[in-house]
């Protein structure tokens, strides 16, 4: 009985060494890739994440990619991997970081909200927005938020005052998709809005309405049009206002703020839409473009950076709905279905498998099975650098001008 305990404690010792052993290695970096592992969010700071799932919030990017500065992270809707998104990662000094969708506002003509009021001397305020809160866990914009606007006040009066006499209130800032004006008699006046979420893979979920007033809003999925007008009576002290939004709520001021549209549900969309061709311009160098070596269309041939030069069948890469880019009857890919950095990009057969697929989001190509981004090494744009993929990290190494 002693030499069976004995042969038992030796067996329940080999069996500790070797699990010791296996932690060990399981916590070594990889030699061959150069890549330490990620440790992944602890439940006391980010709650659980799969092992095969991206960071979905900004709290468990600080985990995941190691940061703790504000700027741009690719984080994943409910964590999938296949539904990568380019966030603004506020507050990430603090416990709670915020997250942000970052918007272009096409030099003042897009993603903005209007609030206008006639009578004399009458005024309008426009609220841009460079950056949109989102809450990724319920897929939703915060159009109250007003960390990243700007306002502009439009009046006629020296001393322009911003208090609404049909509403008795001041209006410095309108909400997030709202156009809305108010009348006492007086001529016609309109007041608008812009919504376009093309450079973002989201869709507005919400349905669009017009109340009170003459009202439209046009457009739909990543772009909406809105108008508010009014056709006031000289003399007239018909007080009214109208309001075109992406909400029918009865109440014009919401949590405090006129036109209140509170949340606005997205859904993850990249609608597919027509194929687009032409070059693909590094944002490094727009004399620099993605180029096929010597066009030669044939399997594991490079992909590099050369001179825009204009040669179809090296630089007029095809943009297709199903996620693939193709050239010359053949897609872009990783090659072998790695996922390590630094794995080259080539030409090859196109066969329909996930190391073929990219997504464009906020300038970059992201590749959804491994959520990495095609990339321009060390940002070396000599004739004939090979592209690689990389850890997207929003450098202008991993920026590209689709056609």
């Amino acid at each position: 009985m002693k030499a069976h305990r004995l042969i038992q404690i030796l067996g329940e010792t080999a069996g500790l060494i070797a699990l010791a052993a296996a932690s060990m290695n399981c916590a070594s970096p990889d030699a061959s890739h150069n890549v330490v592992p990620d440790a992944g969010p602890t439940a006391s700071d980010a709650g659980p994440m799969a092992a095969n799932a991206g960071p979905a919030t900004c709290t468990e990017a600080k985990t995941t990619y190691r940061v703790s500065v504000d700027g741009p992270q690719i984080l994943y809707v409910n964590g999938d991997k296949t539904m990568p998104w380019s966030a603004y990662c506020a507050d990430m000094a603090t416990p709670k970081p915020a997250e942000y969708l970052e918007l272009d506002t096409r030099q003042g003509e897009a993603n903005f909200s209007e609030f206008s009021e006639g009578g004399y001397p009458g005024f309008t305020v426009k609220t841009q927005f460079r950056k949109i809160r989102i809450d990724p866990a319920e897929l939703s914009i915060d159009s109250t938020d007003k960390k990243f606007t700007d306002r502009r006040v439009i009046s006629s009066d020296i001393s322009p005052s911003t208090n609404s006499q049909v509403l008795s209130r001041t209006v410095d800032y309108m909400p997030y998709a709202v156009a809305e004006s108010c009348i006492i008699g007086g001529p016609e006046l309109t007041a608008s809005a812009n919504v376009d979420l093309s450079s973002s893979p989201f869709e507005i979920a919400n349905a669009p309405c017009g109340i009170f007033g003459d009202n439209t809003v046009t457009g739909g999925g990543q772009k909406f049009e809105f108008r508010s007008y009014h056709n006031g009576s000289s003399g007239s002290q018909d007080y009214r206002c109208g309001r075109a939004s992406l909400n029918c709520l009865p109440d014009p001021t919401i949590n405090g703020e006129v036109g209140g549209e509170g949340k606005i549900r997205l859904r993850y969309g990249q609608p597919s839409g027509a194929a687009r061709t032409g070059p693909i311009v590094s944002g490094l160098n727009n004399a620099k473009c993605v180029d096929l070596n010597n066009a030669a269309a044939t399997p594991g041939s490079r992909v590099q950076i050369f001179d825009c030069n204009g040669v179809a069948a090296a630089q007029s890469w095809t943009i297709n709905g199903d996620g693939t880019i193709t050239i010359d009857g053949g897609c872009l890919q990783i090659a072998g279905h790695n996922s390590f950095n630094g794995t080259p990009v080539q030409w090859w057969t196109c066969t329909g498998d996930s190391n073929q697929q990219w997504q464009a989001v906020n300038g970059q190509l992201i590749n959804p099975a491994t959520g990495k981004c095609l990339d321009d090494p060390s940002g070396n744009t000599a004739n004939g650098t090979e592209l690689v993929l990389w850890d997207c990290n929003g450098g202008m190494n991993q920026q590209w001008r689709l056609p």
